[in-house]
C-alpha cells in the first residue's frame, strides 16, 4: 500500500508534467497565432493597394487615389514593379511573399519597410500608375 506522502508526491510530479505539456503548447499555440496575424496584415495591405491600383486604372487617364496601408513588423522587402506589387514578410522563422498582379502596368518603385501605417498616392498616367509614397 502506497503511503500519504508518496501519493502526494506521485500527484505533483503528475501535475507538473502536465502544467509543462500545456505550457509548451501554449507557447506553439502563441507563436503560430502571432505568425498568422502577421501574414494576414500582410496579404490585406497588398491586396488594399493592388485593388486601388486597378480602380485608378479604370477611372481613365489623370486620376489619382490615396490609399492608406498597416505594414506588420517584419516586412524586408517592399516594391512594385511591372504589373506585380510584391511584399516579402519575416515572421518568426517563416518567410513568406505576398503579390497582387495589377491589370496595368507600375512605375518601379521600393517602399519603406518600417511597420505602421502607410499613405500611398496613385496616379494614373499614359497607361501607367505611379504609386508614391506619401509623409
Amino acid at each position: 500500500m502506497f503511503s500519504r506522502g508518496q501519493t502526494s508526491v506521485e500527484y505533483l510530479v503528475l501535475s507538473s508534467f502536465l502544467l509543462l505539456v500545456a505550457g509548451i503548447l501554449f507557447i506553439y499555440s502563441f507563436n503560430s497565432v502571432t505568425d498568422a496575424t502577421v501574414f494576414v496584415n500582410a496579404r490585406s495591405s497588398v491586396e488594399l493597394l493592388g485593388n486601388a491600383a486597378d480602380n485608378v486604372s479604370a477611372l481613365g487617364n489623370n486620376s489619382q487615389k490615396i490609399v492608406d496601408i498597416e505594414l506588420p513588423e517584419g516586412v524586408n522587402d517592399f516594391n512594385v514593379i511591372g504589373k506585380e506589387i510584391i511584399l516579402n514578410v519575416l515572421s518568426g522563422e517563416n518567410t513568406r511573399t505576398f503579390w497582387y498582379e495589377t491589370k496595368t502596368d507600375l512605375t518601379p518603385a521600393g517602399f519603406s519597410t518600417e511597420k505602421g501605417f502607410h499613405r500611398f498616392k496613385l496616379i494614373f498616367s499614359d497607361g501607367n500608375i505611379l504609386v508614391s509614397e506619401v509623409s
